[in-house]
Order: structure tokens, then sequence, then C-alpha cells
């Protein structure tokens, strides 16, 4: 009987540990796509309680859960949204929708798969003895055979471009595959003993330790491994020539830092049995299940240091996995309560059975039925909130301006109902008067003003609603574009990605909302001399509108770096390459298009956009988890221990001060999902996790009006030009317009 390459390795690393230990390999998976909706955030799974929780890696919180219906031992793999789930006793997929946190059967496979493997474009189900299946995922319904490869794969990965590779050793070839396509296949020739397909400096490579070798499949360059031997395992997310290899049951095998020397190092003590590890910057994760641990090993200090506990008995082989992702190592125990977020500088314990409390509707908000979410395809990745919680649903037709004054629901029963009435709403204190409510597209996301103040874009999935300011009436709806969006700097040209693929940039008359006489705008890069088009996540107009900017990754990857071009509208059929810049969490322009302020990590970088981008210096910025452009361009404001507003001409500081400290969650950005500065950064507005909105000083020190605490505010968020009001994003697709305190 052939064995599958899983199969081959599970022996091999077995006959490693000795013929009287059996060992039962966990999941563990590199998850290079990432969830485009909402970066930072995962799905984790627990056969306890038959759910999937989504959690945010940065504040720790679950936002949601989602029940399986008995499917209790689902296969994931963190694409898109929607998620696609499979449990190996049913050919069933089912479909998870995250804003709606609801699971509904969306494809039935001509088999159980023996596998899943998914990307942005769909999910692969490779099964023994027959031709892969294919389910797009923007129309979940259908399965179909894979076109141009027939034989059964051993292993398959998803590389840093979004291309997924299977391996058929058989064959002697690894195939790339696009959208439900193969492509054009890559020749390995024969290989002796086991190997694995891995992902090695972003992109798909054999393992292979028989002649301790990683070889590139898309140019074929080969990185040495400091041993060879059968039982040899990769360490997970590696990158350049010093790779490090795991020794079944506990030895790490590390290159010398100079010359060929190898490091032997005894992970653990004499009960640690792993089977898998992952490297995240210098650290090297290995788990001891027995011990329900992780163990970790760094790579510049040579030293091993303190273990992380994940629970304190043994976990189970069968029930525990772990992934990267957005920079992140994920660590879920399926059959436990507990998981573990962990970043290059420190790690979060979630409770996935904690979910966050729902938050009752702003007073007076009138009924939202007929917006009510749909089925239909979330927001491009770029405009998604990356932390914020789903929508909880339409609030109740009998709102009132004021709240009942009960307690919160509890053991006693629930809160007193509301009056029928639906007055006004009142004002709360924290600005002159009272907010006002737009409605915005379904999966309301992002906001734009145009530079005279005159019009508001409020993104959604599949059309953009823009509103005549500051009268406030809707002017017109521009179907078919959402995500990225860009105004030109005298307002009179508008742009916005498309919401089909993602892959052109249209043009529109702001004045009219009619489409300018500009053909779509797209672009490619060249790799390997294939165009690799561009799905866009970033707009932004130069030169007083003459020159228009875009960039994205291939295949809408967030993990890819960025691929920078622009367009002279007087030449739009062309289009020049400016440079690749390396991923970091969230991208906003400057207001006159030249500079890119990018924001992850606890930094935040200004680069250059409007010219080489590879030789032109940056300014870093330490301490920034979240950060904004004052409205005039001049400088920039950044949010951690303090609220800090820098020169953008020198780097120097102008103003900081304090901010409720306390509301600091670990020095990781704490509550608040967005911010924004007016003209001088003199006003700075806060979003929060919990919907709070709040308005700070930056002169006085204090805090402007009280916290405005029931608008369920989102991520995004923008000053008007005049300075008068902000535009905030609500979670139930609503769009607030509240007036500034204290103007």
């Amino acid at each position: 009987m052939r064995l599958t390459l899983l199969q081959r390795r599970i022996v091999a690393s077995a006959a490693a540990l000795g013929a009287c230990l059996t060992l039962t390999a966990f999941s563990l998976r590199t998850e290079r796509v990432g969830l485009e909706f909402a970066t930072g955030t995962a799905w984790l799974r627990s056969r306890a309680i038959g759910k999937i929780m989504l959690a945010d890696g940065m504040s720790g919180e679950v936002s949601g859960s989602v029940p399986l219906d008995g499917l209790l031992s689902p296969e994931m793999f963190q694409a898109a949204d929607p998620l696609l789930v499979w449990q190996d006793t049913t050919p069933e997929l089912r479909r998870v929708d995250a804003r709606r946190m609801t699971g509904e059967t969306a494809a039935t496979l001509p088999a159980p798969p023996a596998r899943l493997v998914g990307t942005t474009d769909g999910a692969y189900a490779f099964r023994e003895g027959g031709s892969p299946s294919f389910v797009p995922r923007e129309e979940p319904t259908e399965a179909r055979e894979v076109d141009g490869f027939t034989g059964p794969a051993d292993d398959a990965v998803v590389d840093d471009w979004g291309v997924l590779w299977a391996l058929s050793l058989d064959e002697g070839r690894a195939v790339p595959f696009h959208a439900g396509t193969a492509e054009e296949p890559v020749r390995v020739g024969a290989v002796r003993g086991t190997v694995d397909l891995i992902v090695h400096d972003g992109e798909a490579a054999l393992f292979v330790p028989a002649s301790g070798e990683i070889r590139g499949l898309r140019d074929g360059t080969v990185t040495r491994l400091p041993a060879t031997g059968a039982g040899l395992l990769p360490v997970e997310n590696t990158s350049g020539t010093r790779v490090p290899v795991l020794q079944p049951p506990r030895t790490l095998l590390v290159p010398g830092k100079a010359g060929p020397g190898v490091r032997r190092v005894e992970l653990g003590g004499a009960g640690t049995v792993a089977a898998r590890a992952f490297q995240l910057g210098s650290a090297v994760y290995v788990p001891d299940l027995p011990a329900g641990r992780l163990l970790v090993y760094d790579l510049v200090t040579g030293a091993e240091e303190d273990p992380i506990q994940i629970d304190d008995r043994t976990i189970a082989s069968a029930g525990f996995e772990m992934f990267g992702k957005d920079g992140m190592l994920w660590v879920n125990e399926i059959d436990g309560p507990n998981a573990l977020v962990i970043r290059e500088n420190g790690h979060r314990l979630i409770r996935k059975y904690d979910e966050k409390a729902e938050k009752p509707p702003f007073p007076g908000t009138a009924s939202l039925e007929a917006n009510a979410p749909t089925s239909r395809p979330s927001a491009p990745p770029a405009q998604l909130d990356p932390s914020a919680a789903p929508s909880t649903g339409p609030p109740s037709p009998n709102s009132s301006p004021t709240p009942p004054q009960t307690s919160e629901p509890g053991p006693s029963g629930p809160v007193e109902e509301a009056p029928t009435e639906e007055p006004e709403p009142v004002p709360t204190g924290v600005a002159d008067g009272p907010p006002t409510s737009l409605d915005g597209p379904e999966g309301s996301a992002g906001l734009l003003y145009s530079p005279d103040g005159r019009a508001l874009a409020v993104s959604g999935g599949h059309e953009v609603m823009v509103y005549e300011m500051p009268a406030k009436r809707l002017r017109g709806r521009l179907r078919g574009v959402g995500g990225a969006m860009a105004f030109s700097q005298d307002s009179r040209t508008f742009a916005a990605v498309s919401a089909d693929d993602g892959k052109s940039v249209l043009l529109y008359d702001v004045q009219t909302l009619e489409r300018t006489g500009h053909p779509p705008l797209e672009g490619a890069w060249m790799f390997a001399e294939v165009p690799y088009p561009i799905t866009f996540d970033l707009l932004s107009f130069a030169d007083e509108g003459r020159t228009l900017i875009g960039g994205g990754g291939p295949y809408a990857n967030s993990r890819d770096a960025q691929r920078v071009i622009s367009w002279d509208l007087a030449e739009p059929g062309e289009y020049t390459r400016l440079g690749m810049l390396g991923l970091l969490a969230v991208k906003e322009p400057s207001p006159d298009g030249t500079r890119l302020l990018w924001t992850g990590y606890g930094e935040a970088r200004v680069l250059w956009i409007s010219g080489d981008i590879g030789g032109l210096p940056e300014e870093k910025f330490e301490d920034a988890h979240r950060a904004t452009w004052t409205g005039d361009g001049e400088a920039v404001v950044t949010l951690g221990e303090k609220i800090t507003v820098r020169s953008l001409a020198t780097g120097a500081m102008i103003r900081s001060i304090d901010y409720t400290p306390q509301e600091i969650n670990h020095g990781d950005g704490g509550i608040y999902t967005a911010i924004a500065a007016n003209r001088d950064g003199s006003v700075v507005a806060l979003s929060g996790k919990d919907g709070t909105l709040t308005f700070w000083d930056t002169v006085t020190g204090q805090r402007r009006g009280d916290p405005l605490d029931d608008l369920d505010a989102g991520s995004s968020l923008r000053f008007s030009p005049d300075d008068e009001t902000v535009a905030v994003s609500g979670g139930d697709g609503n769009v607030w317009i509240v007036e500034v305190p204290g103007r």
C-alpha cells in the first residue's frame, strides 16, 4: 500500500522516538494568506463545546462564536471571509459568516476529502485516489474539479504570494494553482527518502532531510540544513540561510554563528515529546504536550528561555494546533478552554469561552431592519475593522432616547423594555449637540471626506454612498465599488476599487458621480517573468490630482509585501512601478498623497510613495500602537503610553499628554481601535473597542466633554476638514456625525 506523505512522516518520527512510543502528529499550519477582513484575528475551535470562536490577537477578547451543529472536529483554513469549515466524516463544507456569526451548508463535495487547503480564492479539497475539488470563496455553493490536475497530492502549502502548491511524488512535480486551475508544474525529479513541502523565505520549497537541503521551487535556490538524516523535521516559518531543524524527541539542531558548526540543544526534560516547531522572529517555539506548555529557544542569545504554560495538564496531540497569522503565532487547545497568541514582544492567554457581552443600541436609533446583514461577501481587506466585534443584528424599533434606569441583565430577569416612541436622540455631554445618524451601505467600513469638506464617502462591501456635507443629504450611490478609495486634492475626482475582484480602479466625477472618461486602471507585478495582478487596498492621489497611486498584494494576500504603482492620469493606459513596502498593519496616505503612514506591532513609519521607495529614507516612531496624520499633513499623532504629536519635518515631539493610562491594555494599544486628529493636532478623537468615543485636548492635556459610549463606534474615524465634526462608523452599519466639543 502506498503511504501518503503525512503517514510516512509520522512513521519516521515514531521510529526516531523508539519502538515503544507511538507519536500522533498534531496539526501545525502556517497560514500565509490571513483573515483579509480582520487582520489580527483568528478562528479558534473547541470540540468540547462544539463551537468556533473569533478571537482578537491584540486584545485577547473573543468577539463571537458559531455553533457547529454536531461538527465536532472541523478542519479550517483561515483564509478570508467567509470561512469554509469541513469535518472529516461528511462531504459538506460549512460557510461561516464573521459578520452575522452564522454557519450554513455551502457546498457538498464528491466525497469526504483527506485534506482541505484554503486560499483567498477558495478552498481546495484533496482526496485519496481522485482529483481535487475547488470551491470558490465568493460563491461557495458548488464544488468543481480542479482544471489540469488529476492525480492525488502528497502535500500542499500556500506561499507568501497566495499561491497554492501541491506536490506529487509519483509524478515528480510540484504544481501551483490559481482560482481552481493548475498552472505550469515545476519538476522536482526523484527525491530520496521522506520530504516535506514547506514555505521558506516566503516561497514554496522542498525540505529534504536525507540530503540536508531546502530546495526552492520557483528559482531552485538550495539552503543547506545543519544536519542530514531521516527523522529530521522542519522548523516552520524560517528564512535566510541559517535554518534550525528539529530532531525528535527534543533535540534542536542550530547552525553555528560562524563556520559550519552545529549546536545541539536538548529542550525541556526527559519526558519532553516534540513533533513540530515554529520560528517567530529570533525565537523557536516547540510544544511540550505532556507538560501542557511551549518551550522557547532564542537563536540570538543561544539560550532556552522560560517556557510558556498553556494548561496545567497533558494535552493530547490530536487536540492541539498552532499556526502563524498576521505576524503572530496562535496556539490553540482544541479540546480545552485555552489558547495563546504570541508576538515578538510578548504573549497573551485567551480564554476562548469568555465572549464579549453584547451592547445595547444607541438610544433613539430607529430600526435598521431594512439594512440587516446579508450573506453577500464582505468588504475588501484594507477597509474592514481589524478588531471590532461583528454586528449583533438590528436594534429594536422600540428604542428610547432615555435608557431605562435598570441594572444589567442578570438572574432576576431581562432589562426593562423601553417606551415605544421614537423621538430624536438627546445630547449626552460629549459634544455641543446630539449625534446625527446616517445610513451606511452593507458592511460600512471606510469613511473619507473630500478635501473641500463638501462630500463624505462611506465605503461598504459592494457600494460607496456619497453624502453632501454639511447638509448630510445622500447625493448618490456608486455600485460595484468598495474598499479603498481616494479624493483628488482639488475635490473633483474620486477613485474606488472595483468590488468584483479588487484588481481595477474606477474614477468618478465628484459633482455628477458619473464615471470619467478614464478606462479601469489596472496594474501587475512581474515575478519570474509572470505578471501577478495587484489587488488594491491602497489608493492616494498626488500632484494635485494629476497622479493616482495604488498599492496591494497579489491575490489580496495580506501577508505579502505591498506593491506600489502610479498612473499618470493624462496617460492612464501606462503605469510605473514605484517599489515594494514591507507589511505592517494599518496604512494611511498623507493629505498631499506623497507619503504613507504605516502602523503596526508597536511602531509607526512614514514612507515616501511618490518616488523610488527603496532608496528613500523613512521616519520611524516607537510606542505607536495607533497613529494618524494631522489634517494639514505636517505632523503625526501617535497613541501609545501617551498621546504624542510629532513633527514630520524634524521628527521631534511637539506635544505629549497622558490619557487615562489605566485603559492601556498591557501596552498593546489598549481598548482603542481608531484615532483621528484635527488640522493642527490640538484635538484627538479616540474610538474604543467597547464602542466609546472620546476627545482629548493635546494643548491642555484634558479630555474634552464626557465619553460618548452609546455609538458602538467602529474602526473608521475622520475629522471634517473644518474641524467642526467627526464622522465615525458604527458597528450596526450606521455612520454617526458628532460635533467636536468645546469648539
